[in-house]
């Protein structure tokens, strides 16, 4: 189901539509390069939506930020990466979603209705972090298992011991 959601909210690409959209003649703009919705300056984004600080602009920055926290986590969990892998891993997979983004916005720059998503840096560092995050969270799991499991263990050994 996460990575459906995944999918849907970040790279969704409806060839449907797109077509439907051709037969209607909405191609009314030439192709041109959409420099206006690529960022390449770290931290230029998280700054601006920081400072204007509104609702969706806190929503796109947390929503970056844990983006990939359940992917790093159960990665984690099932152990089928290091730490530092799994870090790493974030990292490739949030570039991937945001190439994809950008032939996206190159594909639909010619359309009426706009040019869909943005590629930003910004976006790879905070879902980067989000990877750090997971680290944290997984840290604290185990931790809080591993008390439980010694006070079951104590526990049974009072038990049997009376």
């Amino acid at each position: 189901m996460y990575f459906f959601l995944l999918y849907g909210r970040t790279v969704y690409f409806n060839v449907f539509f797109m077509s439907q959209a051709y037969a209607s003649h909405q191609m009314t703009r030439p192709f041109h390069f959409p420099f206006e919705v690529i960022n390449f300056i770290p931290f230029h984004t998280i700054i601006n939506d920081l400072v204007q600080f509104s609702a969706p602009t806190v929503i796109q920055v947390l929503g970056n930020l844990f983006l990939l926290t359940p992917l790093c986590f159960f990665i984690l969990l099932f152990k089928m990466a290091s730490n530092r892998k799994t870090v790493i891993i974030a990292f490739y997979f949030s570039l991937s979603i945001e190439l994809l983004q950008l032939i996206k916005a190159l594909i639909f720059s010619q359309y009426t209705w706009g040019l869909g998503r943005a590629a930003d840096i910004d976006d790879v560092i905070l879902n980067t972090l989000s990877a750090f995050i997971a680290l944290l969270l997984y840290k604290g799991y185990e931790t809080i298992r591993y008390k439980m499991r010694n006070s079951f263990k104590n526990l049974r050994e009072e038990v049997s011991n009376k």
